[in-house]
């Protein structure tokens, strides 16, 4: 039996060092193609594309050059079966703090995010 929680710390450690150095490619190889980013602005649900998710990481400054120490935190691992799982953590790019649900999926060995559900605190 795979050790689900095992791996999917693992992904969830990717994709807060990529967040934190800006790596945009390394993003995408985390998520699948077809994935999307979901939260709630002004009482209403937004959905961004993928693409345009990692066109923004592109064009800022990473935390990791602007010098910003680290945020990061996984807050829980949920194993739904073999093949499905859930990561709540913590991540920042500062001014913007985040919660973030990766709902992760394996396929073809290997584990992608299929949906991320966020939410934003804005410190100055």
């Amino acid at each position: 039996m795979p050790n689900v929680i095992r791996e999917l710390e693992i992904c969830a450690r990717a994709y807060l060092d990529n967040l934190y150095k800006g790596d945009a490619n390394g993003l995408a190889d985390i998520f699948h193609p077809k994935s999307s980013l979901t939260f709630q602005a002004r009482d209403k649900i937004r959905v961004i594309s993928l693409e345009d998710w990692l066109d923004a990481v592109r064009n800022r400054p990473s935390p990791e050059e602007e010098g910003h120490p680290r945020h990061d935190e996984i807050l829980f691992i949920d194993r739904l079966s073999d093949s499905a799982g859930m990561v709540k953590l913590k991540c920042a790019v500062p001014p913007n703090f985040y919660v973030d649900y990766l709902c992760f999926m394996k396929s073809e060995g290997k584990w992608l995010v299929a949906q991320k559900l966020f939410k934003t605190d804005v410190r100055n």
